[in-house]
């Protein structure tokens, strides 16, 4: 190992009690080697987070304390009704944030039955999986991102490797009100990395009893060839229960042989699809605009989209990802032309 030398401003009793009675050239090794394994980013304390990231010991410790005072709260309508609170970082936290979700735990694996938020992972990749299995149970995690307790973040980073210290300043950095915000670019990852043992359990489980499972954020999809999903139930609430959170039974969804069967709004029964309604509204629309013009079509059905052409071009596109038809491409392709001569 190269010689390794210690001003005393890195000389912290928190990295060195951490590992007992062990000298420090074996303490750096020891340390270096087990975040190395977890793929995470080597911080040896804050003043080295400090420099990497940018911004000084002191407003990263006033932050991670009062992370209150660095976010601002709007509400947004959800699809299914109601509103949604997004809590927005300030500029200064987000750069923060970007740094931990880009540098220090982007290499950090979840579990493979978690779907979303990761490289190479689709919509469509999660909703294969399942296709054209007779059976189908969905379930969901009531208040995902607020209910992921701060010491579950906590435990996600010590887990990593990192020293006590470091683990409650990064926790802090990206919890607010002892849940991860929704809005901060460090959630996503993170409810992945706190629900890896989760997954792990489920998926064994589920293994077992020769059933399919992919979870998408707060979705979890079951499929199978038997009707053996019903006492899976009781299994996830169980195990939810051990990180602190809960089914959203409002949302429990079983579906049996000839019913149509959705992964995160995408059709599986056979062949991934949109959903019925989506496509007669894109038929309807294609038919109208090419009968009597954009501006035609616009008007009479009192149509109050901003860029609504682009709005449009990108459903077809979306349709086009999912299915596959050439029909949608070429579609999208023909208001795109459209576009440049309005």
């Amino acid at each position: 190992m190269p010689d390794f030398r210690f001003s005393q401003e890195y000389v912290q009793l928190d990295l060195f009690n951490d590992f007992g009675s062990l000298d420090r050239r074996e303490i750096v090794a020891t340390y270096v080697t087990e975040l190395t394994r977890n793929k995470a980013l080597v911080l040896f304390d804050v003043s080295h987070f400090s420099r990497l990231v940018g911004f000084s010991e002191g407003l990263l410790h006033a932050i991670s304390a009062a992370p209150f005072y660095f976010y601002r709260r709007f509400d947004v309508p959800k699809k299914s009704g109601g509103l949604r609170t997004i809590c927005e970082p300030f500029p200064t936290l987000k750069l923060i944030q970007r740094f931990i979700a880009e540098q220090v735990i982007a290499n950090s694996e979840p579990h493979k039955a978690a779907r979303a938020f990761r490289q190479n992972h689709s919509l469509r990749g999660a909703a294969v999986i399942h296709k054209a299995r007779p059976y189908m149970l969905t379930l969901d995690i009531r208040d995902f991102f607020p209910t992921i307790s701060g010491f579950s973040v906590y435990r996600v980073f010590f887990d990593l490797g990192y020293t006590a210290q470091i683990a409650r300043l990064l926790s802090g950095l990206c919890t607010l009100e002892n849940g991860l915000p929704q809005g901060a670019p460090t959630s996503p990852a993170l409810s992945n990395l706190v629900l890896r043992r989760f997954d792990e359990v489920i998926f064994n489980e589920c293994k077992s009893r020769g059933v399919f499972y992919t979870r998408y954020a707060d979705d979890m999809t079951f499929s199978s060839r038997e009707d053996n999903l019903a006492d899976l139930i009781g299994v996830v609430r169980k195990e939810l229960r051990t990180d602190g959170l809960k089914l959203n039974s409002k949302k429990t969804v079983m579906a049996g042989k000839g019913a149509r069967k959705y992964v995160n709004g995408v059709v599986v029964n056979e062949r991934p699809n949109i959903l019925r309604e989506k496509r007669r509204n894109l038929r309807k629309d294609l038919y109208y605009i090419k009968k009597y013009g954009i501006n035609g079509h616009v008007r009479f059905s009192n149509i109050d989209i901003p860029n609504y052409l682009d709005h449009l071009i990108g459903k077809l596109t979306y349709a086009h990802f999912i299915t596959k038809d050439q029909k949608y491409k070429e579609d999208a392709a023909y208001l795109y032309e459209l576009k440049k001569l309005t």
